[in-house]
This record gives C-alpha cells, structure tokens and sequence, in this order.
C-alpha cells in the first residue's frame, strides 16, 4: 500500500480539490524525506506494506499541510521520528 492523495484529503477531512497539487507535492516530498531519513540507498518498493512507512508519510504531510506558512518545515513530529527510528531497524534483504 502506499499514501495516496485521496488517503490524505480524507485524513484530513478535505472535501474540495483546490489543495490536490499541494497535497501531492507533500506527499512525495515527505515520502523521499521518510526515505533518505532512513537509507538513501532504498526506494518506496523496498517498504512494501509495512504500514509504519506508510504512517510515517502521512503523518509528515498532514504536519506541513496543517502547519503550512508557520514553523511547520523546521519541525518533524515525534511520532514520525518515532517511525524511521523503527524503520531503520529492518534489514530490508530479509525483512526483518
């Protein structure tokens, strides 16, 4: 599975489309900092359907869409910390 933009209107309770370009735009970039957070030698296939990635993506992108304009980009949750903390942990040629 991985966060679509539908996941995060519906995450974030948005009914209209006049955010959608913005809402991609985090999405993939919270997708590539999740990554590069963890193993820049990785891409989202190595995730496959572990939902903490997944989690962790969406977390990230609903904090800089609700905190779009304030200090929003200079702070990750600790919940999305806690995440990659996790994630780097899995030897991803096992999966364990």
């Amino acid at each position: 599975m991985s966060v679509t933009t539908e996941d995060l209107k519906r995450a974030l309770r948005i009914s209209h489309s006049e955010d959608d370009a913005m809402l991609s735009a985090y999405l993939l970039t919270a997708k590539q900092f999740v990554i590069s957070a963890i193993d820049q030698t990785l891409t989202d296939e190595n995730f496959g359907d572990d939902p903490r990635f997944d989690f962790a993506v969406s977390l990230l992108a609903q904090h800089w869409y609700i905190n779009r304009g304030v200090d929003g980009a200079t702070y990750v949750p600790d919940s999305v910390v806690s995440m990659i903390q996790q994630l780097r942990g899995v030897d991803y040629a096992t999966g364990k």
